[in-house]
C-alpha cells in the first residue's frame, strides 16, 4: 500500500512491454487494485496522461509490434475509459491525477513431474517423466498519482498468457476491465 510516509515518486511510464500483451490465445487472470485507504478517490476529478518515458540508449520497439499507433490507441483507450468513469482530462498543471501506463512481460516456466511405477514389457520399474513449459506472461498497469503529493494513490492491473501481436481489442476491455475497480 502506498501511504503518504513513503518517499516522491518519480512519474515514469512504460508503454513498451505492452505490445504482446492480451495477444491471440491469451488467458487473463482477474483485475487486481491496490488503493492508499488515507485518500477518497472521490475527491479526484481531472487527470492528465505522464508523458511516456524511455531510458536513455533504449529503444521503444522492444517488440516489433509496438508502433507509435499503438502506443496512441493504448493511451486513447484510458483517456477514453477514464473519461466514461466520470473523470475529465485538463492539462497536465491543472490535474488532479497523473495517469501512469505500464506493463512488463516475463517469462514463467512451469515444471511438471510424474513419477511412480511403470509396467512395461520387462516388468516392473520405476521413474519419472518432466515436462517443462515456458509461458510469455504480460501485465498491463494503470496507477493514479496525485499531481501533488506525486504519490500513487491507487493502481490497477490484470496478468495474461500473451503470444503473437497486439489485439487492440482485447488490450481495450481490459483497459476498461482495470478502470472499472476505480472506486468513485
Amino acid at each position: 500500500m502506498f501511504t503518504k510516509s513513503h518517499p516522491r515518486l518519480l512519474v515514469v511510464t512504460a508503454l513498451a512491454a505492452i505490445s504482446a500483451l492480451f495477444g491471440p490465445g491469451c488467458a487473463s487472470t482477474a483485475v487486481r487494485t491496490e488503493s492508499d485507504l488515507s485518500v477518497s478517490l472521490a475527491d479526484y476529478h481531472t487527470f492528465a496522461l505522464a508523458e511516456p518515458h524511455v531510458p536513455a540508449g533504449q529503444s521503444v520497439a522492444l517488440h516489433p509490434e509496438i508502433t507509435p499507433m499503438f502506443i496512441r490507441q493504448v493511451r486513447n483507450s484510458v483517456t477514453g475509459a477514464l473519461t466514461d468513469h466520470g473523470l475529465t482530462e485538463v492539462d497536465r498543471a491543472d490535474a488532479d491525477l497523473i495517469v501512469l501506463i505500464h506493463g512488463g512481460i516475463t517469462q514463467r516456466v512451469d515444471v511438471q513431474e510424474d513419477h511412480g511405477f511403470y509396467f512395461g514389457r520387462f516388468g516392473q520399474a520405476y521413474g519419472w517423466d518432466q515436462t517443462v513449459e515456458v509461458t510469455d506472461e504480460g501485465t498491463l498497469v494503470i496507477d493514479l498519482a496525485d499531481r501533488k503529493t506525486k504519490e500513487i494513490v491507487w493502481r490497477g492491473w490484470r496478468t495474461a498468457n500473451v503470444n503473437g501481436a497486439p489485439d487492440i481489442e482485447k488490450v481495450q476491455r481490459t483497459i476498461n476491465a482495470i478502470v472499472a475497480e476505480i472506486p468513485r
